[in-house]
């Protein structure tokens, strides 16, 4: 019986046992759930500060190897001056609007005693007012990492979220690490405009048409996002409530690569009408080198009251230098002045802020004239191709004029030449011996075709037969003594009729009979050029003999 309740006892245990392990079930989810992946997240492990600048301006931030929560560094701020100078951020790539976000991370300080520390998050509207969330507080032990976390919810009109990490105490030096940021992540993110963490970016533009793009205030001032007035775009920042000539907006540029020269430019304006008609305004980079804070002057101008004024110049930043930052003031004051007037502590608005590596300007400088240079070049070559391809068609042509030109000059020769008897070339176009003639007129020369008309010599070369007349003429008498005519002394015909109003040497007519009016006359033939005849029975006319059969043709009235 006893043994039966030791039995039963046990089982009761066993079962109580089971009921507790269900219930912590649901504790080992929520821890898991804690591990989902954040939407932000930085370990400072990388061999550069990214994203990270302090608020307010002064302060410096180092990244730690010697104390750290994880990994091999921490991120640590030093020389601060007011409680709020501490490591800050923008969030606007990161959150979404009517969402809350669960902020972690841990914290470490080498002081005496325990400090105060918050997790502010600040939240700019469409009209530029700022509205400041307390997300953690934390009560931190000298030398100990203390774990905090907080959440935030987004205000429906937001424009821009920025987050910092600021202690009461404003000479605490401390140490921030494994900051994480839990929630629902925007449906489209900006890139980051610092990508690259090796250097390697080439050019950098800061327009703030999607927020404030890391850019932050520097000193005791009031920086705004705002539509008022832009250099381009929609969008530019204000700083303004400035205390201090260099108050002004401030980017860490931490990624940019060292050793190389870069240009830097920005576009400032005032429209203060108590400020005086001009002032001069200051761009300028902070950096760490050899241990200590440096400052230097990229470029000043002068900058006209409502006109948009351009500051630039070329600056190249050292190898080793750390927690590099990009800020525009107003002037340095004068030595031997002390008092700050109203111009020194003017609001101005700042816009377009680039930085352009100048090795990669100069490319894009050459790349105008390159394309240029090209074009002419293959423009050059093109024309070169058209006149040789012109060319080389015409030679064929060029070729048979020079042909027709030398066929011409031979043909003439031979019909000049006195005494000269036909050439087997030119039996083809020779008309029949007549028997009638005598010999001394067999080897009279035949008048020339190019005294008739220049294409009979064209005619000729092309190997075009003369066509045979089918009747010999009726009256050789006559032809003979036209012959005798032509070569007497004056050199011209004689007309026989010297009432009739034709020229001597028209067209071609028969003294005798008509010719047939389906035969081929020569000038149709060889001239390609219609002819017709006048028949006047009143009218005597010359005509051609047998052995100048190239007479001119009828040329009118």
């Amino acid at each position: 019986m006893k043994f039966k309740k030791i039995s039963f006892l046990a089982s009761v245990l066993a079962s109580l046992s089971m009921c507790l392990s269900s219930f912590a079930a649901p504790y080992v989810c929520a821890d898991e759930a804690e591990s989902e992946t954040p939407v932000f997240s930085d370990d400072f492990e990388g061999e550069t500060i990214s994203g990270w600048g302090v608020f307010g301006g002064s302060g410096e931030l180092v990244l730690d190897t010697d104390n750290k929560k994880s990994g091999n560094a921490s991120l640590n701020i030093s020389g601060r001056e007011k409680s709020y100078n501490s490591p800050s951020i923008t969030l606007d790539s990161y959150v979404t609007k009517l969402e809350t976000y669960k902020l972690t991370g841990w914290i470490y300080h080498e002081g005496s005693q325990t400090e105060s520390l918050t997790v502010t998050v600040k939240f700019t509207d469409s009209v530029n007012n700022d509205n400041y969330s307390g997300a953690a507080q934390i009560e931190a032990e000298p030398e100990t990492w203390t774990y905090f976390e907080g959440t935030v919810t987004v205000p429906e009109d937001t424009k821009s979220t920025f987050m910092y990490i600021e202690a009461q105490n404003s000479a605490l030096i401390y140490n921030i690490d494994d900051i994480r940021i839990y929630g629902k992540a925007p449906q489209t993110e900006e890139k980051p405009k610092f990508a690259p963490k090796d250097g390697s970016a080439s050019s950098f533009h800061f327009d703030f048409e999607s927020g404030f793009d890391n850019c932050n205030s520097r000193g005791d001032m009031r920086l705004i996002r705002t539509d008022e007035h832009s250099f381009s775009g929609d969008y530019s920042v204000l700083a303004t409530n400035r205390t201090k000539i260099w108050n002004g907006p401030i980017i860490p540029i931490d990624t940019i690569a060292r050793g190389a020269e870069y240009t830097y430019s920005a576009n400032v304006l005032y429209t203060d009408q108590k400020a005086d008609p001009s002032h001069s305004f200051r761009l300028e980079l902070q950096y760490n080198y050899g241990g200590s804070e440096v400052y230097e002057l990229i470029a000043s101008a002068e900058a006209a009251r409502n006109e948009w004024t351009n500051i630039s110049g070329v600056f190249t930043i050292p190898e080793g230098a750390t927690n590099v930052f990009l800020y525009m003031q107003t002037a340095n004051l004068e030595e031997g002045v002390t008092e700050l007037s109203y111009t020194d502590l003017v609001s101005f608005y700042a816009d377009d802020i680039s930085i352009i590596r100048s090795d990669l300007a100069n490319t894009k400088s050459l790349a105008l004239p390159m394309i240029l240079a090209i074009s002419l070049g293959v423009a050059a070559l093109i024309f070169m191709f058209i006149v040789m391809k012109s060319r080389f068609n015409k030679k064929p042509v060029s070729e048979g004029n020079e042909a027709s030109e030398a066929s011409l000059e031979n043909l003439t020769k031979e019909y000049s030449a006195p005494g000269k008897t036909d050439s087997s070339d030119n039996k083809a176009t020779k008309k029949p011996e007549n028997k009638n003639s005598s010999s001394s007129e067999e080897n009279k020369p035949e008048k020339k075709a190019s005294e008739a008309r220049p294409d009979a010599a064209s005619a000729k070369t092309t190997g075009t037969k003369a066509p045979e007349k089918s009747e010999k003429p009726e009256n050789n008498k006559s032809g003979q003594e036209n012959k005798n005519t032509q070569n007497s002394g004056t050199g011209k015909k004689k007309k026989k009729n010297s009432g009739n109003n034709q020229k001597p040497d028209s067209a071609k007519h028969s003294s005798g009979s008509k010719q047939d009016s389906s035969e081929t006359t020569r000038e149709q033939d060889i001239f390609n050029i219609e002819t017709f005849s006048y028949e006047d029975e009143n009218a005597n006319y010359e005509t051609d003999s047998e052995d100048n059969p190239l007479d001119a043709p009828f040329d009118g009235f």
